[in-house]
């Protein structure tokens, strides 16, 4: 784990540090993106200290046992501190506020610093243990007390994000914004499970217990901890595109849907089609951000050709049959005006020769009861309704066969 998912996550916060100082450079230098930034360069540190083989190097380098161990948990404390004051920046209206109700939270991160300096100076940890360092000294009398010092710092700190997080994320009117608060006090949460495992790294030698036991639930807390906070502290710049790419998801749905009814409709009134406009479903391939713009137009089309085929008199009394027929089967609501309009469109292709438009296709719309007030997406969503019903409704049926062909409109189709 540690030789795999350790780098894997430096490099993932790297990723998000290298973005949050490129924002920076384009947004200005705010104290809470500021904060963001460095909390995610020393959690990159952290990880890439521990992964074993840099660990190696480290100590190597600098001469002394196990000293990554103290930097990179150094980098840990200032991390979580960062975190805390970031939070604080974004709930106080003013920078200085911010710091005032950060102040114990500094003060404490400072005073750990070189009390975990000091007593890991005087812990006899001579083997190296890069895998399993807490595990294997937390049980020292010395050593103990620098996890201690370590873990409280860690623990109150955890526990100050989550309050944080859930006292501000009602607040919060940006959507994103809120989920990832909620994201982060979840792994807040986690990061208490890690503080917990290795409190009892320090309290099992004591009674018996091996820590290395559960030193697979601490490296799972750590890294859950960290996974989660990152996502929910970056959540808020990239969420709103998966909102965007959602809505493209549903809005190509909808195009596909209509696609056949429209098709239909523009094949029996050709004048209705704008030149250039909604061309097979597959040239979304080629231009897929016109989606949204074939799609309103498509409805606009179809409500021209329900305009030009509304007066005759097998689509009125198609109407008024599919109404009595709908209600008959329990439908109601939009439910029964899809069908209405399914069967209405049915007899017109059957019965209704085409003539000049003269309706727009929002007084069409209007007249038909279901664009006020619902705002395109209503509209589209009801027909998609419609032409659901047109496929296999069994009033839609019923009606075409209730509805006779009139002889003139007959011969006036067949010419």
């Amino acid at each position: 784990m540690q030789d795999v998912m350790y780098p894997l996550c430096a490099l993932i916060n790297f990723t998000a540090f290298i973005y949050k100082v490129v924002a920076l450079r384009r947004n200005g230098r705010d104290p809470g993106t500021v904060a963001l930034a460095a909390s995610f360069l020393f959690i990159t540190a952290t990880f890439a200290l521990a992964t074993p083989a840099v660990w190696e190097r480290v100590d190597a380098a600098l001469g002394v046992p196990n000293i990554t161990a103290l930097i990179y948990q150094s980098c840990v404390i200032i991390y979580t501190v960062l975190i805390q004051m970031m939070l604080l920046f974004w709930m106080h209206p003013t920078t200085k506020q911010a710091w005032r109700a950060g102040r114990w939270r500094l003060i404490l991160g400072v005073v750990t610093l070189p009390l975990m300096a000091l007593f890991f100076s005087l812990a006899e940890v001579d083997e190296q243990r890069t895998r399993d360092f807490m595990a294997h000294y937390a049980g020292l009398s010395v050593l103990s007390i620098y996890v201690l010092v370590y873990l409280v710092t860690f623990t109150i700190g955890r526990i100050d994000i989550v309050r944080l997080c859930l006292q501000y994320a009602p607040l919060v009117g940006q959507q994103w914004l809120r989920r990832g608060l909620h994201i982060t006090w979840v792994a807040g949460a986690i990061g208490i499970v890690y503080g917990i495992a290795r409190f009892a790294d320090v309290i099992a030698p004591a009674f018996g217990g091996d820590p290395t036991r559960w030193e697979p639930v601490a490296q799972l807390g750590a890294l859950g901890t960290n996974i989660g906070t990152i996502i929910g502290l970056t959540i808020p710049s990239w969420g709103p595109h998966l909102t965007r790419a959602n809505e493209w998801r549903r809005r190509y749905r909808d195009f596909r849907r209509l696609h056949p009814l429209w098709a239909t409709l523009t094949a029996a009134y050709p004048d209705i089609r704008l030149p250039g406009m909604v061309p097979s479903r597959y040239a979304v391939a080629r231009h897929p951000t016109h989606v949204g713009l074939w799609l309103d137009r498509m409805v606009v089309e179809i409500r021209d050709a329900q305009g030009q085929m509304r007066d005759h008199p097998s689509v009125v009394e198609a109407g008024g049959t599919a109404r009595a027929l709908g209600v008959t089967a329990g439908l109601k609501d939009g439910a029964l005006e899809a069908v209405v309009q399914a069967s209405q469109i049915a007899v017109a292709l059957r019965d209704a020769p085409p003539r000049p438009a003269q309706t727009s296709a929002r007084a069409a719309a209007t007249e038909a009861g279901m664009y006020g007030g619902q705002g395109i997406l209503g509209e589209v969503a009801f027909l998609v309704d419609v032409a659901q019903a047109l496929r296999s409704s069994p009033v839609v049926a019923r009606t075409l066969l209730t509805i006779e062909v009139r002889p003139a409109v007959s011969a006036a189709v067949t010419g």
